[in-house]
């Protein structure tokens, strides 16, 4: 019998884990595996927060992949993937196609920017920090912030999966803006679609929520839980599931399990922007974004026994502000 033939597409962590780990099991005569990917090099995504804010550039986070995969004996493709024949086992490229007998999927996230209108980068006045091209983008976006301050919204989107680079934005922004002596002339606002601060999808951990709005209101940042952003153009609209995140507390004590259901009903409920939330899965969107325009507080309008979308306006008193996210 001969080398089993393995593909693995797919060039981040995912990819590169699977084909590391596969070597150390698996010997050249044991099996053939063929890795492909679109681009010829690995980006470290946790530092692209850090791209953003003009503390590295992509090359210092990245690498060539071909040296290092050569090196352990795994085919390399720098091509996209058009199809997947899974009864023929071969995947297709615009330029070759790669048989297999086993395939590894671990293609990554894609921000679903256009599940939320005006979300941008590209096709609104949002900015994120989820890809190389969009943090490069939203390096020039903080660097006319630092030229003509102004309010800043940072925000995740309804149904992101990764919570946690919201706050570091935030804190890394806030960072930045007292270094350059700015940060009084930048009133910042925090949204989150987690029913209270620090609940990452999971419940949260520990002290984490006290923790997270000390450190937000230690730094004059103001928070607002619970929220489903549903517009970006002009000025960001958004919903609301709960009133405030405290009130989750009420009777029984905090329900997580209730807090989870409030928001998968608040994007429920919006299923005409987002579509209906069992297809979309968690991660679906995955992204943080800075919204270019203004803020307003308006009523919240919105209930705190039971999920209930209300939707505000942000915009008017401050909506001459260059960045808000």
């Amino acid at each position: 019998m001969g080398a089993v033939r393995i593909a693995i597409v797919g060039g981040s962590f995912g990819g590169l884990t699977a084909a590391y780990e596969l070597c150390r099991h698996l010997s050249p005569e044991r099996a053939e595996i063929t890795l492909v990917a679109k681009d010829d090099e690995f980006r470290f995504v946790p530092s692209f927060p850090w791209v953003a804010m003009g503390r590295r550039r992509l090359e210092q986070i990245s690498f060539p992949l071909a040296g290092p995969l050569v090196a352990k004996k795994v085919r390399f493709a720098r091509a996209t993937v058009t199809h997947i024949d899974t009864g023929a086992k071969v995947v297709s490229t615009g330029a070759d196609e790669h048989p297999y007998d086993f395939l590894v999927v671990a293609t990554g996230h894609r921000s679903a920017n256009e599940a939320v209108p005006g979300l941008g980068p590209f096709d609104g006045p949002g900015h994120s920090p989820m890809s190389a091209p969009e943090a490069e983008e939203l390096a020039r976006a903080i660097q006319r912030l630092l030229a003509e301050p102004g309010p800043v919204v940072v925000g995740a989107a309804p149904g992101a999966s990764c919570i946690g680079p919201v706050y570091e934005v935030a804190f890394e922004l806030d960072h930045l803006l007292r270094r350059r002596g700015l940060r009084h002339q930048v009133p910042m606002t925090f949204l989150t679609p987690e029913p209270y601060l620090g609940h990452m999808g999971m419940g949260g951990a520990g002290t984490i929520r006290q923790l997270l709005e000390g450190a937000l209101e230690e730094r004059d940042i103001g928070y607002r839980m619970a929220v489903v952003i549903v517009d970006g153009h002009e000025a960001l609209r958004v919903g609301k599931s709960f009133a405030r995140s405290d009130r989750l507390d009420a009777g029984e004590g905090r329900d997580d399990d209730r807090a989870h259901r409030g928001s998968r009903d608040c994007i429920g409920r919006l299923d005409g922007v987002l579509g209906d939330p069992r297809d979309r899965g968690r991660g679906a969107i995955d992204d943080v974004s800075l919204f270019e325009g203004g803020l307003e507080e308006l009523a919240d309008g919105a209930g705190a026994a039971h999920a209930h979308v209300a939707e505000e306006r942000l915009g008017g008193e401050q909506a001459d502000g260059d960045l808000v996210a």
